[in-house]
């Protein structure tokens, strides 16, 4: 849980208990806080049940105060198969992007994968693999596709993704590079597509 102030003064920051309580100390008095909560599994989200900062309720400074229960929103979650020309592709990485929030999953041995804890809203999601090139859902070398999540709670299943052989390049440089003083290792190159 963090504290942060509207305000400018420097956020506090502390851990629920086992029942799920918290108390944050240290709060400068007769300043504006809002509270925020990230929990791995669930998305970062505001007391007041928002995913906003700008949503999220102003509390006053001005002493203690007991908040009323905060129950946390689950967001939504996109579940799918990630293949390749030779099958079901094992230990790829899933991430899935929506609303300023990214989830990591990683593929089971039928390359499936569940990936939760992202606010509501267009998702992209990519995979990456050993030996194959990064692609964007469904089939592409970059986003363009997204999915519509837009429902707390929803899950969005068959977010299938299709991953080509990776294609590599092996470039040898020569020439006096004159202004590396001869020297050609440590040279960035980089390779367009389009």
């Amino acid at each position: 849980i963090q504290g942060r102030s509207p305000d400018g003064a420097a956020p506090r920051s502390t851990d629920t208990d086992a029942t799920g309580q918290f108390q944050l100390v240290g709060l400068e008095k007769d300043v504006d806080w809002q509270l925020q909560a990230a929990k791995s599994g669930l998305p970062v989200q505001w007391w007041g049940q928002v995913y906003e900062q700008d949503d999220a309720p102003v509390l006053d400074g001005h002493g203690n105060e007991m908040l009323e229960p905060w129950t946390l929103l689950n967001g939504v979650a996109v579940s799918g198969t990630v293949s390749s020309p030779i099958g079901p592709v094992d230990d790829a990485t899933i991430r899935v992007y929506a609303t300023r929030q990214l989830v990591q999953a990683t593929t089971d041995a039928e390359g499936h994968y569940h990936a939760k804890g992202l606010p509501p809203g267009e998702v992209t999601a990519w995979a990456t693999a050993d030996g194959l090139g990064i692609t964007y859902f469904p089939n592409d070398d970059r986003p363009g596709e997204t999915i519509a999540a837009s429902d707390e709670d929803m899950t969005v299943r068959n977010v299938d993704i299709s991953m080509p052989h990776e294609a590599t390049f092996r470039i040898q440089m020569v020439g006096q590079a004159p202004r590396t003083d001869g020297k050609l290792g440590g040279l960035t190159a980089m390779l367009y597509n389009d």
